[in-house]
């Protein structure tokens, strides 16, 4: 994508004289759009995006509503770090949100509504004074020039005049504020049309250009910039990265292979998926690439399974589905009889039509109460400021140091997060070994945990006798070598420390998948130990690790 330019083709025979021209060949590059959802915008890759806008590096963005309004939120107020595990409900009554491993406390939300309604008042009165026709990308342009900060994107985009569209734009608190609005001061229109429009037209008509495709995650933002360039027969570069499965049918899921059957992608196109959590590995791909100018061409990613075992797993899947969608269909047929009874009732209760002013009167007025989101959507929230890690990502403006990337994982939340997680705990397994003055023997059993005992009495053994030591135990993947490890482990109540690699899900109850509070409540782990599992391929966690740990301890000793 970065490498093309226009002199690279041949020059047509009915192109103009401008087209003709070698210089201007030789200025025309390719037409980037960048797609992504609102969750990289919670974590600190809010800050390698906001780089990308500001040095120009795209040219179009689609983003869902939460990546808009996560963006200005987090120049009015803070976002945290917590834990996937924290429960729900004693979040709820401290009035805080998770996103994740992410905390995002209720006033946030109420600081952006003192921040954004009098710009609705703004935009309205702009409607009727100046007939200004708004759009979706027209609002988020004029939120950028609002607030006025380097620190965002959308004040970057603005600035640069790069269109940002969200067709989602009530899908969540950027909605909820215009509810809000249309009660306090009626009126505000937002046409969509016109940015499906503007939107395909990006793409129409970007020739003689060639478009390409970065697409972080799925949903709306990938489907909408792929559907535009369908538009244009395709385009001619893609890069997805998501970890979404092709297996339910899914858009998210979907390989490249999918989109060209559609034209959305050309069938001669450079393309790529890789399955990958975003967050994982953020950094590598701007300084690689769009900071160097040198972008993987092509990368093929093949993954074996037992042909067996995925005809049994898409049977159980396929049953399960079939019932879930019958009781959803009971459901919703229950559903619309009572629907029926209580408009049945309304039309009984509410006939005056006295009545129903009286009753839209005292909704206005109690919508229109100073801290309405406060008293009727949101808890007052505990304050985490000093209590949590601030969410912030690296900034590229300082240069490309991979080892500062790699700190900066900590607080760029998500699987980021607990890789950081997993470097500080195996430092702590190392560290504690040099306090013993045991390294070779500490080092010897820890390694001897990436692979395969067979002897049952050797391997507790070497759990069961290690005291004084303490126990680490770092699993690549699941399986049988994770249960054994574990297992062993629980022969001397628990190991003290533990780092898990693997992309397995925990929803289907398998061993693989299980986070270490499950292998505590086995006696596998202590409950005093330190212990993660980063949800990430082994081939691109683990040399991040062992670069940050092992081998970092070989170069200082």
């Amino acid at each position: 994508m970065l490498d093309w330019r226009l002199s690279h083709e041949k020059v047509a025979e009915d192109c103009s004289e401008e087209e003709k021209n070698p210089t201007y060949r030789e200025s025309v590059k390719c037409k980037i759009f960048l797609g992504f959802t609102s969750n990289l915008i919670s974590s600190g890759v809010r800050d390698i995006i906001r780089y990308l806008v500001q040095h120009h590096m795209v040219e179009v963005i689609v983003t869902t509503t939460g990546g808009i309004e996560e963006d200005l939120i987090k120049c009015l107020a803070d976002t945290y770090r917590g834990e996937f595990s924290l429960p729900g409900a004693a979040l709820r009554s401290k009035g805080l949100n998770r996103i994740g491993n992410l905390l995002v406390p209720n006033d946030n939300y109420c600081k952006f509504e003192d921040w954004i309604i009098p710009i609705f008042d703004q935009m309205l009165e702009e409607q009727k004074t100046k007939n200004v026709l708004w759009t979706p990308s027209k609002v988020i342009a004029r939120l950028g020039k609002e607030i006025n900060d380097e620190s965002s994107y959308l004040y970057w985009a603005y600035k640069n005049d790069i269109p940002v569209f969200c067709p989602g734009l009530t899908d969540g608190s950027l909605g909820d504020m215009l509810y809000f609005h249309s009660f306090r001061n009626p009126g505000l229109v937002v046409d969509i049309v016109q940015d499906i429009r503007a939107i395909n037209g990006e793409a129409v008509h970007a020739n003689p250009r060639k478009t390409g495709m970065i697409i972080l995650g799925g949903g709306l933002p990938k489907h909408h910039i792929c559907n535009a360039n369908m538009m244009r027969n395709g385009a001619d570069y893609a890069v997805f990265i998501n970890t979404a499965q092709e297996f339910d049918g899914s858009d998210s899921g979907a390989r490249p292979d999918e989109a060209v059957s559609w034209g959305k992608i050309r069938g001669s196109a450079k393309s790529v998926k890789k399955h990958l959590l975003q967050r994982g590995k953020p950094a590598e791909p701007v300084p690689d690439t769009l900071t160097k100018f040198h972008f993987l061409r092509v990368v093929k990613l093949k993954c074996g399974i037992i042909k067996s075992i995925a005809v049994i797993a898409r049977v159980a899947i396929m049953k399960f589905t079939i019932c879930v969608v019958c009781e959803l269909v009971k459901l919703v047929y229950y559903c619309a009889n009572v629907f029926e009874l209580l408009m049945k009732c309304d039309c009984v209760t509410y006939q005056s039509e006295e009545h129903i002013s009286k009753v839209k009167a005292k909704r206005k007025e109690a919508m229109k109460r100073k801290s309405d989101v406060l008293e009727v959507v949101l808890k007052e929230s505990e304050s985490l400021k000093g209590k949590c890690t601030e969410i912030k990502g690296y900034d590229f403006n300082n240069g490309v140091n991979i080892s500062e990337i790699i700190d900066f994982m900590a607080t760029t939340g998500f699987q980021a997060s607990n890789l950081a997680d997993a470097i500080d705990i195996v430092n702590h397994m190392l560290n504690f070994t040099e306090i013993c003055n045991n390294i070779r023997k500490y080092q010897c059993l820890l390694s001897s945990s990436l692979f395969h005992y067979t002897d049952i009495r050797a391997i507790n053994g070497e759990a069961v006798h290690a005291n004084p030591r303490k126990t680490g135990m770092i699993i690549l993947g699941g399986g049988l070598p994770k249960h054994h490890i574990c297992n062993a482990n629980m022969m001397r109540n628990g190991a003290d420390y533990a780092v898990f690699i693997n992309t397995a899900q925990e929803f289907d109850g398998s061993d693989s998948g299980a986070r270490p509070d499950e292998a505590v409540s086995w006696g596998k782990i202590r409950g005093s130990a330190k212990s993660v599992k980063v949800h990430c391929d082994a081939t691109i966690a683990f040399p991040l690790l062992v670069a940050e740990t092992f081998a970092a301890k070989r170069e200082t000793s």
